[in-house]
């Protein structure tokens, strides 16, 4: 994992709670839900950012189950270590642990999840390898993507902005945009060795209830990463363009396409 990255995601992690974000633990609540978990199980959460899925997976599998769930960034982590503790949940490890070092014996786990973390990823395709690698058979192996258009129209008007500001950025695609579909995520599955998955798409929208919703978005996900190269004059100046292009437009709902990926390993792999 490129250390630009992990040092997108740490600064991201003082906003990743923030209301204005509640969709981390709505997509990680639904990745959940179409992963069906079982009771005793033992998960695994790759890129589990401060607990969107590890912790419903926690309180699916309950006391009688386990779930390990790691993340690159020590601040996100201790943020799903302080929610674990409020919610009383003792079946719950957060470690820090990068997904490209994973280091788990074969047939180690009932499921793993990665819940929009693994474009992160240069070769996606090993990193299937390795996940359905440490799955027992018949375990369940559950990847989420974002969809295509995810948080249009704010995120062309913010690149646009950027690119004003500081021409040299986001001249490449973002990590996102390497799966946006429904067919691209099947062949990634296929390619890992994760035969037969079923990819659900389910188109949606975010509310932003006031244009400040927005650059705490901007603030608390990967698009920091961006943020993190500019001067403070320069993100000053970024901030309130957005946010006076956030207001003129009458931003009220950006779009929050999602695709949920499930492939249940066979006795016979």
């Amino acid at each position: 994992m490129s250390e630009e990255i992990k040092s997108a995601f740490e600064a991201a992690a003082d906003h990743f709670g923030a209301n204005s974000l509640s969709f981390w633990d709505y997509i990680g609540r639904r990745t959940i839900d179409l992963a069906q978990l079982s009771r005793g199980g033992n998960v695994l959460d790759v890129g589990c950012g401060s607990g969107a899925s590890a912790l419903p997976a926690a309180e699916i599998v309950g006391p009688s189950g386990h779930v390990v769930a790691i993340d690159f960034s020590t601040g996100l982590i201790s943020l799903g270590q302080e929610k674990a503790i409020a919610r009383g949940l003792r079946n719950i490890d957060f470690l820090c642990q990068d997904m490209t070092a994973l280091d788990y014996p074969e047939n180690s786990f009932d499921a793993v999840v990665s819940a929009l973390s693994i474009f992160f990823v240069d070769d996606m395709e090993m990193q299937i390898r390795k996940f359905w690698s440490v799955l027992k058979p018949e375990g369940v192996l559950a990847v989420t993507c974002w969809g295509p258009d995810v948080l249009e129209p704010a995120m062309s008007a913010w690149s646009e902005i950027v690119r004003d500001v500081r021409p040299d950025l986001l001249s490449e695609p973002s990590p996102g945009d390497r799966i946006s579909n429904r067919d691209e995520l099947a062949a990634l599955f296929r390619d890992g060795g994760a035969g037969d998955p079923v990819v659900v798409e389910e188109p949606g929208f975010h509310d932003i209830a006031h244009p400040a919703d927005w650059w705490e978005i901007v603030m608390g996900t990967g698009l920091r990463g961006v943020m993190e190269e500019l001067s403070e004059d320069e993100i000053n100046d970024v901030k309130s363009r957005t946010l006076a292009w956030a207001t003129h437009s009458k931003l009220s709902k950006v779009e929050l396409n999602v695709l949920y990926g499930r492939s249940k390993k066979s006795l016979e792999r």
